[in-house]
């Protein structure tokens, strides 16, 4: 034995190797789905884009407008609208998009923390709902946006349609 160095034990070589093969499958995944989910950043800017124009107009709504996108999200919510919301979860995973994701959270949180129609006395009275469901709703709706490229069509109409006749999709691309 060279001196300085010790012989592993047997239980912690197999604890070594353990560990290795745990290793290697994961490194091996994450990099086929980096070549597998490559994003391409243009398209990422603009998703991002449109979506913070989406929170800066949701701040410019008044409360009754806001109250109509509640009422709106109650008559849709069911089956198809929990599975868009999971569909908007997955492709935000598959596209690794967790930075903008963040920037945008913090975005609308502070939107709702200076938007005067959230901090009225009574809130829930004016939209007929607590006001963490508007939160809850446009939250949803700017995330749909962050993958709009790669949404189905029909989860991102859903997501959005409480928000559609306010604040048209079509207007968030243009300059």
């Amino acid at each position: 034995m060279q001196q300085g160095f010790e012989q592993e034990r047997p239980d912690e070589q197999r604890e070594t190797a353990n560990r290795v093969s745990r290793t290697a499958p994961d490194a091996a995944r994450a990099e086929r789905n980096l070549e597998r989910h490559a994003v391409d950043r243009t398209t990422t800017r603009s998703s991002v884009g449109a979506a913070l124009k989406f929170v800066g107009r949701f701040a410019q709504m008044d409360i009754e407008s806001v109250g109509v996108t509640i009422r709106t999200w109650h008559q849709l919510a069911g089956q198809r609208w929990f599975q868009a919301e999971a569909a908007v979860a997955a492709e935000i995973e598959a596209t690794m998009r967790y930075s903008e994701q963040e920037m945008l959270l913090e975005q609308i949180a502070d939107m709702f923390q200076r938007a005067t129609w959230f901090r009225r006395s009574e809130p829930g009275d004016a939209v007929g709902a607590a006001e963490p469901s508007s939160q809850y709703v446009g939250t949803l709706a700017m995330l749909a946006l962050l993958v709009r490229d790669r949404l189905d069509p029909d989860h991102l109409e859903i997501l959005y349609q409480p928000f559609a006749q306010f604040i048209p999709e079509r207007e968030l691309d243009s300059e």
